[in-house]
């Protein structure tokens, strides 16, 4: 095994590189080639560059981004018209767009585009729902570079807005946000880059404890990104940013993000425009009692100081002892976060708030604080040692989907309610796990009847091999039972089969299909459905279902078995 690492904050810094988007990417390379030797960059390289499709010269020690993929060519690739005539229409949009410099039109153009890429219909189709992925991310890219050419327009506004403070955010903040998904991140508070200049480390981030922005670093800009009122928003978008709210009854003007050029820092008079600046933000206002406030500060301590720590540690692994350090590691981590964020949850909603805006900002509190574990639990998988332990990937899936749960449920979790609404909601959670746990009961009695008395006539078979009398006599009927019992054992299963995928199908709100909500890479041959799991879905990460594409590759009994396990042998069960 490879002992030479490559450490953490590189591999961190690295993971967020887009090389689509991000104008000065060949010189962060270049910095972090320079202070890095050669065994490091050789597995920077290996790891993190091939798969960003960025070629290294080693005699040169340059950088070349080799992507050649565009909407025009790629609409000649796929299988379906629909498809292709998808991708021929975005492509003639983006010529449209050569033409216009009005920011808010550049914002509505994007915003809606990227509206119906996500509601093209690929009905459970995973080459569809490939082809479309690869639409959106094409697209994306496509603009990225067009923004980079074009003369925009910026609104009027008190913040005086440029042109090039317009496109930075677009192409480095919101299509590279709509390209990372989940995974991208923020500044964090202890981040070193804000600590080591006294404007931020004194002023930024005491702002920043109470009106919550998130900090977002590009090449040229920081930008100061005011939180959303729910989760539905994108605190990215493009309209959101250029839009300032006047109110004039009370003669005040509401801004949702702020532009801070670095070499203006030192600047006496610049620094007194981002205070008068910084007193316009929009923060959340409301009525929230301290217990709950110190809740989501216990939260956010454990994982600032207990849970990010204990991703970045070296796992101390060797080839021969790889899988199991990778599993207690998965398992203290699931124990960690259990504990000290999945139960405190639940005992919060369900017993200690009491208005709506207290479950709202608990709500969004743990939705941002999730997806910064996310964010960091990829950089944490990247490790070379875990590239290739399924156990790794899956547990990531699972805490994609406790994530999406929380989004699809909010109206079922972070209520007021009774005791017996309480039962309610978390019987509905259960549902479907209850239905393919009914499945399985009415068909696995009946299956294994019929591969025990497949057995049975095999064995009879095996006993009269030698008789050829017993051959012509019963040789012909028991061949006919075997292959007709064969055959009800396969209707079983095909039934089982599409029963089990009916469930998900069905209660929607109450499960993840990964491979279509995740934006992430998929397997071409199975699929990953996630279930609410524990006390209305709080108390555990969900239960992760198996599926293959084909329904000759189903296994009825590990399925059933692996159902069986995981809901009586769980880690917190």
């Amino acid at each position: 095994m490879n002992s030479t690492v490559i450490p953490y904050q590189t591999r961190a810094m690295l993971s967020q590189l887009e090389p689509s988007t991000d104008l000065n990417w060949e010189d962060t390379l270049l910095h972090v080639f320079d202070s890095e030797n050669i065994e490091v960059r050789e597995e920077i390289d290996r790891q993190i560059l091939k798969p960003k499709d960025i070629q290294w010269n080693r005699v040169t020690n340059t950088f070349e981004y080799t992507i050649t993929n565009s909407l025009s060519i790629l609409k000649h690739s796929f299988t379906s018209e629909r498809m292709r005539s998808i991708a021929s229409k975005l492509s003639n949009s983006i010529n449209w767009l050569k033409n216009i410099t009005d920011s808010v039109q550049i914002a509505d153009y994007l915003e809606n585009a990227l509206h119906q890429i996500d509601l093209i219909p690929v009905d459970d189709n995973l080459n569809l729902q490939r082809e479309k992925m690869l639409i959106r991310r094409v697209f994306l890219q496509d603009v990225a570079k067009l923004i980079r050419k074009i003369k925009i327009q910026p609104p009027q506004g008190i913040r005086n807005l440029t042109c090039e403070q317009i496109r930075c955010f677009i192409v480095e903040v919101f299509i590279k946000q709509q390209l990372l998904g989940y995974w991208f991140k923020p500044l964090l508070p202890k981040s070193a880059e804000l600590r080591n200049h006294p404007f931020f480390k004194y002023y930024v981030l005491s702002e920043q404890k109470v009106r919550k922005f998130d900090i977002v670093k590009t090449s040229e800009f920081i930008y100061l990104i005011a939180p959303i009122q729910n989760f539905e928003q994108n605190p990215y978008s493009i309209r959101r940013f250029l839009f300032e709210e006047n109110i004039e009854y009370k003669n005040q003007i509401f801004i949702t993000g702020l532009v801070l050029e670095i070499d203006q820092i030192s600047n006496d008079g610049y620094k007194d425009d981002i205070h008068h600046l910084m007193q316009k933000m929009v923060t959340i206002q409301s009525q929230v009692q301290k217990d709950v406030i110190d809740i989501v500060q216990d939260f956010e301590h454990f994982t600032d100081k207990t849970l990010l720590p204990f991703l970045m540690e070296p796992l101390g692994m060797s080839a021969s002892n790889s899988d199991s350090v990778a599993q207690n590691h998965l398992k203290k981590i699931e124990q960690l976060i259990t504990a000290n964020i999945l139960m405190p949850l639940r005992n919060a909603v369900k017993n200690d708030l009491s208005h709506i805006e207290e479950f709202e900002y608990l709500f969004m509190s743990v939705h941002r604080i999730l997806s910064e574990i996310l964010s960091h639990y990829r950089d944490f998988k990247e490790q070379p040692a875990l590239f290739f332990n399924h156990a790794v990937q899956l547990f990531e899936y699972r805490l994609l989907a406790y994530l999406k749960l929380l989004e699809k449920r909010k109206d079922e979790i972070f209520i007021p309610m009774s005791k017996y609404e309480w039962q309610v909601m978390h019987d509905r959670s259960q549902q479907p796990i209850k239905k393919i746990q009914a499945i399985l009961l009415e068909q696995m009695t009946d299956y294994r009847d019929l591969t025990n008395y497949i057995a049975q006539l095999k064995k009879e078979q095996t006993t009269w091999q030698g008789s050829f009398f017993k051959r012509i006599l019963r040789g012909e009927r028991v061949e006919k039972e075997i292959v007709q019992t064969n055959q009800a054992a396969l209707l079983i299963k095909k039934q089982t089969y599409i029963d089990v995928l009916a469930v998900p199908k069905n209660l929607r709100k109450y499960n993840v299909f990964i491979e279509f909500e995740s934006l992430t890479s998929m397997s071409e041959l199975e699929r990953h459905y996630a279930f609410p799991s524990g006390d209305n879905g709080l108390i555990r990460l969900p239960l992760l279902i198996k599926m293959p594409e084909n329904l000759i590759d189903f296994n009825i009994e590990e399925f059933s078995t692996a159902i069986s396990y995981d809901l009586h042998y769980s880690p917190n069960s």
